[in-house]
Protein backbone atom coordinates (compact mmCIF):
# COMPACT_ATOMS: atom_id res chain seq x y z
CA UNK A 1 0.00 0.00 0.00
CA UNK A 2 2.61 1.79 1.27
CA UNK A 3 4.77 1.39 -2.09
CA UNK A 4 1.72 2.27 -4.37
CA UNK A 5 1.40 5.57 -2.66
CA UNK A 6 4.80 6.45 -3.20
CA UNK A 7 4.59 5.66 -7.05
CA UNK A 8 1.34 7.50 -7.07
CA UNK A 9 2.58 10.47 -5.96
CA UNK A 10 6.06 10.57 -7.44
CA UNK A 11 3.95 10.21 -11.01
CA UNK A 12 1.19 13.39 -10.12
CA UNK A 13 4.76 15.21 -9.64
CA UNK A 14 6.06 14.39 -12.56
CA UNK A 15 3.01 15.14 -14.56
CA UNK A 16 2.98 18.63 -12.87
CA UNK A 17 6.03 19.81 -13.70
CA UNK A 18 5.78 18.14 -17.34
CA UNK A 19 2.73 20.91 -17.55
CA UNK A 20 4.74 23.70 -16.21
CA UNK A 21 7.73 22.98 -18.26
CA UNK A 22 5.76 23.31 -21.58
CA UNK A 23 4.66 26.79 -20.30
CA UNK A 24 7.97 28.23 -21.47
CA UNK A 25 10.66 26.93 -24.14
CA UNK A 26 14.44 28.15 -24.14
CA UNK A 27 16.76 27.60 -26.70
CA UNK A 28 20.73 28.05 -26.57
CA UNK A 29 22.90 29.60 -29.07
CA UNK A 30 26.47 28.81 -30.25
CA UNK A 31 28.84 31.63 -28.53
CA UNK A 32 31.07 32.64 -31.36
CA UNK A 33 28.61 32.74 -34.73
CA UNK A 34 27.97 35.58 -34.89
CA UNK A 35 29.63 38.69 -37.33
CA UNK A 36 30.34 41.16 -33.94
CA UNK A 37 30.98 39.85 -30.49
CA UNK A 38 28.19 42.18 -29.39
CA UNK A 39 25.46 40.90 -31.60
CA UNK A 40 25.89 37.06 -30.15
CA UNK A 41 23.27 35.61 -28.94
CA UNK A 42 23.98 33.56 -25.10
CA UNK A 43 20.17 31.99 -24.99
CA UNK A 44 16.36 32.97 -25.70
CA UNK A 45 13.60 32.02 -23.90
CA UNK A 46 10.14 32.27 -24.98
CA UNK A 47 6.73 31.50 -22.68
CA UNK A 48 2.83 33.15 -21.92
CA UNK A 49 0.96 34.58 -18.82
CA UNK A 50 -2.55 35.83 -19.09
CA UNK A 51 -3.00 36.39 -23.17
CA UNK A 52 0.63 37.95 -23.55
CA UNK A 53 3.82 36.51 -24.92
CA UNK A 54 6.60 36.94 -23.74
CA UNK A 55 10.64 36.70 -25.28
CA UNK A 56 13.65 37.26 -23.50
CA UNK A 57 17.12 37.48 -25.46
CA UNK A 58 20.09 37.15 -23.58
CA UNK A 59 23.59 37.97 -25.26
CA UNK A 60 27.08 37.06 -24.45
CA UNK A 61 28.03 40.95 -24.35
CA UNK A 62 26.50 43.60 -23.43
CA UNK A 63 24.59 45.58 -26.16
CA UNK A 64 26.44 48.51 -27.58
CA UNK A 65 23.21 50.23 -27.57
CA UNK A 66 19.79 50.94 -25.33
CA UNK A 67 17.61 50.31 -28.92
CA UNK A 68 19.37 47.41 -30.39
CA UNK A 69 18.24 45.65 -33.51
CA UNK A 70 16.52 42.39 -33.00
CA UNK A 71 13.76 41.00 -33.91
CA UNK A 72 11.53 37.71 -33.15
CA UNK A 73 9.92 35.84 -35.95
CA UNK A 74 7.19 34.60 -35.14
CA UNK A 75 5.19 31.47 -37.94
CA UNK A 76 1.66 30.40 -36.89
CA UNK A 77 -0.35 28.16 -39.06
CA UNK A 78 -2.17 30.89 -41.18
CA UNK A 79 1.11 33.33 -41.37
CA UNK A 80 4.25 35.12 -40.64
CA UNK A 81 5.23 37.89 -38.57
CA UNK A 82 8.15 39.65 -37.41
CA UNK A 83 8.06 41.84 -34.18
CA UNK A 84 10.91 44.53 -33.96
CA UNK A 85 11.33 47.01 -31.50
CA UNK A 86 7.30 48.59 -30.75
CA UNK A 87 6.12 46.44 -33.43
CA UNK A 88 4.47 43.93 -35.02
CA UNK A 89 4.64 43.63 -38.59
CA UNK A 90 2.54 41.11 -40.58
CA UNK A 91 5.60 39.38 -42.75
CA UNK A 92 3.48 39.09 -46.66
CA UNK A 93 2.47 42.59 -47.22
CA UNK A 94 5.12 44.12 -44.70
CA UNK A 95 1.95 45.70 -42.46
CA UNK A 96 2.20 47.02 -39.04
CA UNK A 97 -0.27 44.79 -37.28
CA UNK A 98 0.03 45.65 -33.45
CA UNK A 99 2.49 46.76 -31.16
CA UNK A 100 5.13 45.24 -28.31
CA UNK A 101 6.58 46.92 -25.03
CA UNK A 102 10.21 46.46 -25.11
CA UNK A 103 12.43 46.06 -21.31
CA UNK A 104 15.61 45.91 -20.69
CA UNK A 105 16.57 43.83 -17.47
CA UNK A 106 20.04 44.76 -18.13
CA UNK A 107 23.04 45.68 -20.22
CA UNK A 108 22.65 41.93 -21.54
CA UNK A 109 19.20 41.28 -21.57
CA UNK A 110 16.33 42.57 -23.56
CA UNK A 111 12.51 41.32 -23.18
CA UNK A 112 9.85 42.06 -25.67
CA UNK A 113 6.29 40.94 -25.31
CA UNK A 114 3.39 40.89 -27.08
CA UNK A 115 -0.82 39.89 -26.84
CA UNK A 116 -1.32 36.47 -28.63
CA UNK A 117 -4.26 38.38 -30.29
CA UNK A 118 -1.41 40.25 -32.80
CA UNK A 119 -0.74 37.05 -33.95
CA UNK A 120 -3.59 35.49 -34.62
CA UNK A 121 -4.06 34.29 -31.49
CA UNK A 122 -2.58 30.72 -32.15
CA UNK A 123 -2.34 27.46 -29.84
CA UNK A 124 1.30 27.49 -30.89
CA UNK A 125 3.77 29.18 -33.05
CA UNK A 126 7.13 28.74 -34.70
CA UNK A 127 9.91 31.41 -33.74
CA UNK A 128 13.53 32.51 -33.62
CA UNK A 129 15.48 35.47 -32.59
CA UNK A 130 17.42 37.37 -34.88
CA UNK A 131 20.07 40.39 -33.78
CA UNK A 132 22.02 42.54 -35.97
CA UNK A 133 22.35 45.48 -38.26
CA UNK A 134 20.39 43.70 -40.38
CA UNK A 135 17.65 41.73 -38.09
CA UNK A 136 14.38 42.47 -39.85
CA UNK A 137 15.87 40.80 -43.11
CA UNK A 138 17.55 37.93 -41.59
CA UNK A 139 18.71 35.27 -42.35
CA UNK A 140 20.22 37.49 -44.67
CA UNK A 141 23.59 38.73 -43.13
CA UNK A 142 25.13 40.21 -41.23
CA UNK A 143 22.87 38.66 -37.98
CA UNK A 144 22.82 35.94 -35.47
CA UNK A 145 20.17 34.13 -35.58
CA UNK A 146 18.91 31.16 -32.67
CA UNK A 147 17.36 27.57 -34.19
CA UNK A 148 13.08 27.50 -34.84
CA UNK A 149 11.36 26.22 -32.24
CA UNK A 150 8.08 25.69 -31.14
CA UNK A 151 5.87 27.34 -28.47
CA UNK A 152 2.96 25.54 -27.36
CA UNK A 153 0.37 27.84 -25.45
Amino acid sequence: MRKTLVVGLVMCLQLGLGVAAADSTRVDDERGDANRAREDIDYAIADHRKGMLRHRVTMYGAFETYNPRICIFAQTPQTAYRICGPQVYRVRDDQPVGTAKIRRPNEKTIAISFYKSEIGSPNRYNWYVAVGSNAPFCPDPPCDITTTTVHRL
